[in-house]
């Protein structure tokens, strides 16, 4: 009997504990926003660009496709408002139908390298992780006028950006902040985050984001932790960035990029789509994919000296299928500011996103438009300049994205209140 006792003791306290530990960690399935893609003639069916979660917005608990994004630290929305035609066929936040929903209707414009937004600051209510996460008053921006300028976003399956990166420190930017916000009100058991993302190409396997805990099922070996820096010439913390220890490497060869007094940085970046190469001087290293596929294995392999993790081929390079033939295009490139007469925004010709503006019959009609308002920075501009990263002078030597497709290799932690990343093998079934 006694027995009996005890193993039932023990059974209650495991029970008790797995339930604890399960209510610690709240998780989002992260969704592939483009599958399948057509235009005019050409059909692409591409996989593993960026990822797009469910939130529920308002107190009906509308659910809402928004890519999360770690470069970027507000959450906007497009409106039942929005009439643009980059809204067209998206789902629409119907805000009409919240009690929860308020608004002074301060103006609230912004944009990010591919394009942009116009809104309304409002309030309400945010579900997240089908009600175990709510805030309650969360200001976010209502789009009323979405823009992009590359031929893709527009038709990629997310209404509005989750920004899941650190924010500046005035009361704006803090309550736009839906992480900062949670960590305020106590809702975590531990300040982090972590992210799980396919590395096959397979519409049915979605990747995860854990907040509140990390999964530890997701990866092997012991996670190594970086420092967050601020970058040069900014007033505070506002991206995930991390220097390298050393030279940036090609093909196990130091090519000379940094040095002592020019620091290299990587921005961990689950937004930015591709590898994106911000120092020329890696330019003269890059070799890109032949459609054919054929120089795969001539292709060179990029280490990041925080701890050597290695880029290759496999990492970089996304097969489309086109029009039943599978093509290789390189992930890689160099952004810059588009000519108001063209519909690219990248320098290099070689990089998916060029090779859709490549294919498009028509420039994009809103781009003049907006031309004046696209950022040489990836993160948001607004009007006001809250939202300003304001880097003065050159960029540090060798800054890098690492996107989603190097979080596919590398399980990625986020401790938001030791300003630390994590890495660690990613373990794949």
């Amino acid at each position: 009997s006694c027995v009996n006792m005890r193993s039932l003791f023990a059974f209650i306290v495991l029970l008790l504990f797995s339930l604890a530990c399960y209510a610690s960690q709240h998780t989002l399935k992260l969704h592939p926003t483009v599958s399948f893609l057509t235009w005019g003639n050409f059909n692409f069916t591409v996989l593993n660009i960026e990822y797009a979660a469910l939130l529920q917005m308002g107190s009906q608990r509308q659910s809402i496709p928004l890519m999360v994004d770690t470069g970027s630290p507000l959450l906007y929305a497009y409106s039942v408002n929005c009439t643009s035609p980059d809204c067209a066929g998206h789902v629409l936040y119907n805000y009409k139908q919240s009690s929860t929903w308020s608004s002074d209707l301060v103006p609230y414009d912004a944009t990010y390298f591919a394009g942009g937004f116009k809104s309304v600051l409002a309030e309400d209510t945010i579900t997240v992780d089908d009600g175990g996460l709510k805030v309650d008053n969360f200001t976010y921006a209502n789009a009323y006028d979405v823009f992009w300028t590359q031929r893709g976003f527009q038709d990629f399956a997310f209404s509005g950006i989750v920004g899941f990166c650190m924010p500046h420190l005035d009361v704006q930017s803090q309550e736009m902040s839906l992480f900062t916000q949670l960590t305020k009100y106590g809702s975590l058991d531990k300040n982090v985050f972590g992210f799980y993302f396919p590395f096959n190409i397979d519409v049915d396997d979605v990747g995860e984001m854990t907040i509140g805990d990390l999964d530890a099922s997701r990866y092997t070996g012991d996670i190594n932790w970086f420092p967050v820096e601020t970058m040069p010439n900014t007033t505070d913390q506002y991206a995930w960035f991390v220097t390298l220890a050393s030279d940036t490497k090609v093909n196990n060869q130091s090519i000379n990029v940094c040095s002592a007094t020019a620091a290299c940085y990587v921005l961990f970046d689950t937004g930015g789509g591709g590898y994106n190469l911000l120092s020329p001087n890696l330019a003269p290293h890059i070799m890109y994919a032949q459609p054919d596929c054929s120089n795969i294995g001539d292709l060179p392999t990029f280490t990041i000296t925080i701890n050597d993790y290695d880029i290759t081929p496999v990492d970089y390079v996304i097969k489309l299928v086109v029009n039943g033939t599978t093509q290789c295009h390189s992930n890689v490139y160099f952004p810059a500011i588009a000519p108001a007469n063209t519909t690219s925004t990248f320098t290099s010709s070689s990089s998916f996103y060029d090779y859709l503006n490549e294919h498009d019959s028509y420039p994009h009609p809103r781009l003049q438009q907006y031309s004046d308002f696209i950022s040489r920075h990836h993160h948001p501009r607004t009007t006001n300049g809250d939202e300003d990263i304001a880097i003065e002078g050159p960029l540090p030597a060798a800054l890098l994205t690492l996107p989603a497709r190097f979080m596919a290799k590398y399980y990625t932690a986020i401790d938001w209140e030791n300003k630390k990343i994590g890495l660690a093998t990613a373990k794949h079934n």
